[in-house]
């Protein structure tokens, strides 16, 4: 077996398993892979974040049928072979971080994740339903939002696959994960300060999950995201207008 990966230069490049599990990470103890339809989507993928913020190589499988041979495999010289999607990251915590550049370097002057739980509750409450829960996520460095299985569920690959074999296009509920460092967490915050029942913060919370849905694959109609998004655009260039 072969298959791309996020060290190799281009989706030309195939691995191993041995040449991988001879290259591990100091402390690390799992194969990871991630399904995606390209290379380019999976670099883009926000459940891969902190993979790369640990410089961590992932497996990319782009056909559906690699994922049900991993799965079937599950080991490899004992290694669990685990989808990205589905990792326990205390499995990663004894893992080194990346430096962070100068640019990347946190900003002293952003709230805390205590300063805004509140927020996650209003979001959790505006949701309703449509989430299992609404959670800080530690593994998103640069999205605002992911939507992840609860523990011991499937990837995302798996149950689009079953989705599709039991003709069931209801869009599964995840719990959705928010970067609190994210400068869209961090305004909305500011307005949730200033009036808890602002319709904006809504707004911004349906957009999100409905962007991470969208990521995942399982938003069935954009009709709905498309007429979000163009109402935050007409606010957002009323604002800039403003100020020219």
């Amino acid at each position: 077996m072969r298959f791309n990966s996020s060290k190799l230069d281009d989706e030309k490049g195939l691995i191993s398993l041995e040449e991988y599990s001879g290259r591990m990470e100091e402390n690390q103890k799992e194969i990871y892979y991630f399904s995606a339809p390209s290379r380019e989507a999976a670099e883009m993928d926000p459940h891969l974040e902190v993979f790369r913020k640990k410089d961590i190589e992932i497996l990319y499988l782009f056909d559906p049928i690699d994922e049900f041979v991993l799965t079937s495999l599950n080991k490899y010289k004992e290694l669990p072979l685990v989808s990205a999607d589905q990792v326990d990251l205390k499995n990663l915590k004894d893992l080194k971080t990346k430096k962070r550049k100068k640019s990347e370097s946190k900003n002293e002057n952003k709230k805390s994740k205590k300063e805004i739980k509140k927020l996650l509750t209003k979001i959790k409450e505006i949701l309703g339903d449509r989430v299992e829960d609404v959670r800080f996520s530690e593994r998103l460095t640069s999205s605002p939002a992911v939507l992840v299985s609860k523990d011991g569920g499937m990837s995302a690959q798996m149950e689009k696959i079953f989705n599709m074999m039991n003709e069931n296009k209801k869009a599964p509920v995840k719990v959705l994960e928010l970067n609190a460092d994210h400068s869209i967490l961090q305004n909305l915050a500011t307005v949730f300060e200033k009036d808890e029942k602002d319709e904006f913060i809504e707004k911004t919370a349906v957009q999100l999950l409905e962007g991470a849905l969208l990521l995942d694959g399982y938003l069935q109609d954009p009709h709905e995201l498309v007429n979000h998004m163009q109402e935050m655009l007409a606010t957002a260039t009323e604002l800039y207008a403003q100020k020219k």
